[in-house]
C-alpha cells in the first residue's frame, strides 16, 4: 500500500490517495475512501471508494462516491459495485441543490438504468429519508420501515 499526499501552498491538505502499486497507478483501499480531495478551506470536495482500481463499495455500506459544496453540504452521492452503478435500496445516483433539496435521482439495477416506477415494482415502496430527502427502501419482516439513511 502506498499513500500519496498533496498540499496547498497555504499548508492545508489538498488530497489523499491510496495506491496498490509503487507506480501510483491503481487506486485501492479496503478500509475507507481510496481518494479524498479537499477545498482550500479544508472541507472535502469529494471522496471515492475503489478496490483494485474499480469503483466499488459493498452493497449496504454507503455510497461509493460523494461530492460536497465548499460549505460541506452534499452535492452528489453515487453507489457502485465493481465499477457498475447499482443499488437495491434506493437511487444509485442522487443530486442535491445548494439549499439541500433533491435535484434528481437515477435508479440502476446492475448497471442498467431503471425508471423509478419499475424500480418500485421490483423492490417495493419508496419512502423519503427524513434527513436528506432522498428516496430509499428498507424492509423488515415484510414491512417497510422509515429511518434516516445518511
Amino acid at each position: 500500500m502506498f499513500i500519496l499526499l498533496d498540499w496547498y501552498s497555504n499548508g492545508n491538505l489538498k488530497s489523499v490517495n491510496y495506491y496498490l502499486d509503487e507506480d501510483f497507478r491503481t487506486l485501492s483501499y479496503k478500509y475507507g475512501p481510496a481518494s479524498t480531495n479537499y477545498h482550500r478551506n479544508g472541507n472535502i470536495i469529494w471522496k471515492q471508494w475503489r478496490l483494485n482500481g474499480r469503483l466499488h463499495r459493498d452493497e449496504g455500506t454507503g455510497p461509493q462516491y460523494v461530492e460536497f459544496n465548499d460549505d460541506g453540504s452534499k452535492l452528489i452521492e453515487e453507489y457502485h459495485v465493481d465499477d457498475v452503478p447499482n443499488r437495491k435500496t434506493g437511487p444509485a445516483k442522487i443530486f442535491w441543490n445548494r439549499d439541500g433539496s433533491v435535484r434528481g435521482e437515477h435508479y440502476y439495477i446492475n448497471g442498467m438504468p431503471c425508471p423509478k416506477n419499475d424500480f418500485s415494482k421490483i423492490y417495493g415502496n419508496l419512502i423519503k429519508c427524513k434527513t436528506c430527502k432522498a428516496n430509499y427502501i428498507e424492509e423488515h419482516d415484510d414491512k417497510t420501515v422509515q429511518k434516516d439513511t445518511c
